[in-house]
């Protein structure tokens, strides 16, 4: 940046900060100098602009109409380099204090220990708190720094994520139950089977054709539960059908324990992510903790 685009940003914030202040005595108190000196930058920044942009009695300042969008303007690069410093000094502090995580039990279990052990060992200073329950917490409210969630798509604007990876759910039964019962030949058929469902049952399963579009089956749940994990274990034992996160089903289809039913029909595929409140600055106990599972998760690849 040359010398007299730095005296233009210079002048640019002194004005932001004599509008905010609402007088150049206020503003000249806090950056240590005299009222003059401010006076002198706002009055070289209107010559430098062509315009007026304040209106000065002995009372107060008024802003022109030309004064009243610049400022608007120079405002926001205040706070856009305000910003820029703290996320900078951000970088250089080390995390300190208590973590709260929140995550489906069966996530948690698989895939949280090992980055946690790396991240506490990394960072002497903090503390971890992780909930591991089935619904879904209000990350701000309940006081939550992460949230891991599996979802079709995000559906909350007032969060950010980091995508961790791209799993699917299986179509899947135990071999005594494809011995008693059979298989559907279609997708028709789902619906004359009994089927285990995690949440709601009045949801329809839903599967992708050829095409990629939507196809949903309404199918009534024989038993309906709250966890991945005994949908799972409710499918080993040969209680019925279930849609199961490829994660949880791969290694069992693979044994031999689970068999996929209509293996050439598709799921819309989920994605596995970290969740936190929106904000222009991340905490540094919050950065470093997805950079740790990001590293874990590109050693590992646990989804694919």
């Amino acid at each position: 940046m040359s010398h007299g685009s730095t005296a233009d940003l210079n002048q640019m914030l002194t004005f932001a900060r004599v509008v905010a202040r609402g007088s150049f005595s206020v503003a000249a108190r806090e950056l240590h100098v005299p009222p003059s000196t401010l006076s002198r930058q706002v009055a070289s920044l209107e010559r430098r602009i062509g315009l007026r942009l304040l209106e000065r009695t002995t009372r107060k300042l008024r802003l022109t109409e030309a004064g009243a969008l610049y400022y608007e303007r120079c405002s926001q690069i205040a706070r856009d380099v305000e910003d820029a410093d703290s996320t900078v000094r951000a970088l250089s502090l080390t995390p300190r204090g208590t973590l709260r995580l929140s995550a489906p039990p069966v996530l948690g279990e698989m895939f949280l220990g090992p980055p946690l052990a790396e991240y506490v060992k990394l960072y002497r200073d903090m503390k971890v708190e992780l909930s591991l329950n089935s619904r879904r917490v209000d990350l701000v409210q309940e006081g939550f720094d992460l949230a891991m969630r599996v979802a079709v798509a995000l559906d909350d604007s007032s969060l950010m994520a980091r995508r961790l990876g791209v799993s699917t759910r299986l179509l899947c039964a135990s071999p005594q139950y494809v011995r008693d019962h059979g298989t559907p030949a279609s997708l028709a058929e789902l619906p004359a089977h009994p089927t285990i469902s995690i949440g709601s049952g009045h949801e329809p399963w839903r599967f992708l054709d050829a095409k990629g579009e939507v196809i949903e089956v309404k199918v009534e749940p024989r038993v309906e539960v709250n966890s991945s994990a005994l949908v799972l274990e409710l499918c080993l034992a040969g209680a019925g059908l279930a849609l199961i996160p490829s994660f949880l089903a791969a290694t069992r289809v693979a044994e031999g324990s689970l068999v996929q039913v209509l293996p050439e029909i598709r799921t819309r595929p989920l994605e596995v992510l970290l969740l936190f409140p929106s904000s222009r600055q991340l905490a540094p106990k919050v950065r470093a903790f997805l950079d740790v599972v990001d590293r874990h998760i590109a050693r590992q690849k646990p989804w694919s």
